[in-house]
């Protein structure tokens, strides 16, 4: 066969001769598939596996539509156990009592640590209520690591919906007993 003995150069520049010359006659289906044929015989086979794995990574990102987290990102290459675990700082918390929020910086930490223990350290004043948390304890996430669930050392379970969480990034939401929300904003 004649493209068989033309160099990768040369079968370009007939797809592209083709291509421009002839704008109105239309390649059929077999012309196209047989002259990428012969150019996959002319690549090395490394370079044609790693490029279909990188078109394949590409589709798979680019077609994700759903997302873990609601203010999270839709693709990440770190587990979720890698990036909750991590020293973050009590940057700010927004306190709900029905349809009135009301925001304020925080202090404080939250030391998340790879063999499931935590220590957490905050306070936030909101004026008519001050909140102030110090305990120890474990964590675990639940089945689908949409929530941090902290047991503390006095066996008392807390359970964290979490809204955003990245490498330096995390915020958790609290509904307490009184139906009231927090939403606890972390950086690293």
């Amino acid at each position: 066969m004649i493209l068989q003995r033309l160099s990768k150069r040369k079968i370009y520049t007939i797809l592209i001769i083709k291509m421009y010359y002839r704008p109105k006659i239309i390649l059929s289906l077999n012309v196209v598939f047989h002259t990428f044929a012969q150019l996959i015989n002319y690549t090395d086979m490394k370079k044609s596996i790693f490029i279909l794995f990188l078109a394949m990574a590409a589709i798979t990102v680019s077609t994700s539509s759903c997302n873990k987290y609601d203010e999270g990102s839709n693709f990440t290459i770190f587990t979720a156990k890698a990036r909750v675990v991590n020293d973050w700082n009590a940057v700010s918390a927004v306190y709900t009592s029905g349809s009135t929020s009301t925001e304020r910086d925080a202090t404080g930490s939250l030391i998340i640590k790879k063999d499931g223990s935590y220590t957490l350290n905050i306070t936030v004043d909101f004026g008519w209520v001050t909140l102030s948390e110090s305990e120890t304890g474990t964590w675990v996430f639940n089945n689908d690591k949409t929530q941090l669930i902290a047991t503390d050392s006095n066996g008392d379970i807390t359970s964290y919906d979490i809204l955003r969480l990245k490498n330096k990034e995390m915020a958790l939401f609290e509904t307490m007993s009184n139906g009231d929300t927090v939403r606890y904003n972390f950086d690293s």
